[in-house]
């Protein structure tokens, strides 16, 4: 299915993907499916730490750091405290 995908939108073994990952078991399970048909020196994960769920997000952050470190895999991350951010708009 995913060579499919890569066709349909003319990617190839030479373009760089940008994998969105949360960390969770669909993007766990997207990241794990790609590896296998992609090369991992052209594969970025991305991941967003929205802070809403506290040390559970950052958990869901480090997590995600260890298995792109340990698979040899390039982590981007950004994180914004989205809660705080929220309160401060209904002022």
């Amino acid at each position: 299915m995913l060579h499919k995908f890569l066709q349909k939108y003319h990617l190839t073994l030479d373009n760089t993907l940008i994998i969105a990952c949360s960390g969770g078991p669909d993007s766990m399970y997207l990241l794990s499916e790609i590896t296998k048909v992609h090369p991992q020196e052209r594969l970025v994960v991305a991941h967003f730490n929205h802070g809403i769920r506290g040390a559970e997000s950052n958990g869901d952050e480090q997590f995600l750091r260890d298995f792109c470190e340990n698979n040899n895999l390039i982590f981007q991350s950004a994180k914004k405290d989205i809660p705080s951010i929220a309160l401060g708009m209904k002022k």
